[in-house]
């Protein structure tokens, strides 16, 4: 086999290979028909199966403690916000938008509400985001007074997987902060800091779980003589949506979102977290610098043409040794290497969290066989129509 390693029929079978892969790419895109097929395929991504299937039981993340704001009026979420800051938590992120003016009584309680913590962080949205463009916000109203606040932004609309969130965004010359940034500067400004050095565009979630992977409380918990309630001294607290408790279950599809911890992950129906319990997540990844790395795009590529490349050298050293058998023993070089860089992939993402993105390199392994003898049907033919040399089978 290993004078196949440097055979030019091994370098052009190989680019063959990834050509196919071009094509199929092109022709599924471009099709309505596949169009369903291909937006499931695209949000599929092989370590979801690692946060759905064969991630461990992790431990409860106590910094982050999750209030459910359900169905509360304003002047309800103004009560629950005095009795929670009563227990002192260091920062109350409050994950609702309150963009019009209601009842005035209501709203000078929620506003005073508000204010009682000097670090409580409110949401804003930014409508366009378009770096060359003025962005447009979408923010609480001013009779709310000066608050800090971050805007929310996570990666994924409602149908697709929420796996990545903006930690920053630059406009011309400005910088906005998002929700949950905010809240980690104001609660550790060191972990901050970090995560401004890090300087990435976009990070990658990495889960600890849904909502029983953190403390949460729902509106009757919330009382000025419940001792749990202690725990949230000096913690962040998230006062967001959960929709309507249902014997320790949560309901309704209002801000909920599909994510790679949903135990489903093929046919799914329905999102299986919410917004707050995201936000949860991403804080605690930032706590405890706990961030996924990703290989760039340009080394993807070079490890699957590297690895493509030696497969196929195997293949044409069995199909022009004339091995018996031939296209079962390469059926079984595909399942083999595909298997071991499946455990490559899981192994890296769980011991170092490095996130190594094997679907081309799979593809390219998975496609070689069939590829292999279009190409030597191709070579053949221009070896006798125009004597192009080559150790492919006449």
């Amino acid at each position: 086999m290993k004078k196949f390693l440097f055979k030019r029929d091994t370098f052009f079978a190989t680019v063959f290979v990834f050509l196919v892969i071009y094509l199929l790419e092109l022709i599924t895109v471009n099709m309505e028909i596949f169009n369903p097929f291909v937006h499931s395929f695209m949000d599929f991504e092989l370590t979801d199966l690692y946060y759905s299937k064969l991630r461990t039981q992790t431990s409860l993340d106590t910094n982050v403690i999750l209030v459910n704001a359900e169905n509360l009026k304003r002047i309800d979420i103004a009560e629950k916000l005095t009795i929670l800051n009563t227990y002192h938590p260091k920062v109350i992120g409050v994950d609702l938008l309150f963009r019009d003016k209601m009842d005035e009584h209501d709203d000078n309680s929620l506003m005073l509400a508000l204010h009682e913590n000097k670090n409580t962080v409110l949401p804003y949205l930014i409508g366009s985001l378009n770096a060359n463009a003025k962005p447009r916000y979408t923010r609480i109203n001013s009779l709310f007074g000066k608050l800090y606040s971050g805007y929310i932004d996570v990666c994924g609309d409602s149908v697709s997987t929420v796996r990545e969130f903006n930690p920053f965004m630059k406009f011309k010359n400005d910088k906005d902060t998002s929700f949950d940034a905010k809240i980690i500067e104001l609660y550790d400004l060191t972990a901050f800091n970090y995560l401004k050095k890090r300087n990435r565009l976009r990070e990658r979630i990495n889960y600890i779980g849904n909502i029983n992977r953190f403390i949460h409380f729902n509106p009757i918990d919330i009382t000025l003589h419940n001792e749990q309630l202690s725990i949230i001294k000096n913690k962040i607290v998230l006062l967001g949506y959960f929709g309507f408790s249902d014997n320790g279950k949560f309901c309704n599809c209002e801000d909920r979102h599909f994510t790679p911890v949903n135990p489903k992950i093929s046919g799914r129906t329905f999102p299986d977290m919410n917004g707050a319990t995201i936000h949860a997540n991403i804080i605690s990844m930032i706590l405890n610098k706990n961030y996924i790395n990703t290989t760039p795009g340009w080394l993807n590529f070079i490890m699957a043409f590297i690895i493509c490349y030696v497969n196929i050298a195997f293949l044409i050293f069995m199909f022009t040794s004339r091995i018996k058998w031939y296209h079962l023993f390469g059926k079984i070089v595909q399942l083999i290497a595909s298997i071991i860089i499946l455990l490559l992939v899981f192994y890296g993402y769980q011991l170092f969290n490095y996130r190594i993105e094997s679907t081309l390199t799979i593809v390219a392994i998975i496609l070689s066989v069939e590829v292999l003898y279009f190409y030597n049907g191709l070579i053949v033919w221009m070896n006798q129509r125009f004597n192009f040399k080559t150790d492919m089978k006449h």
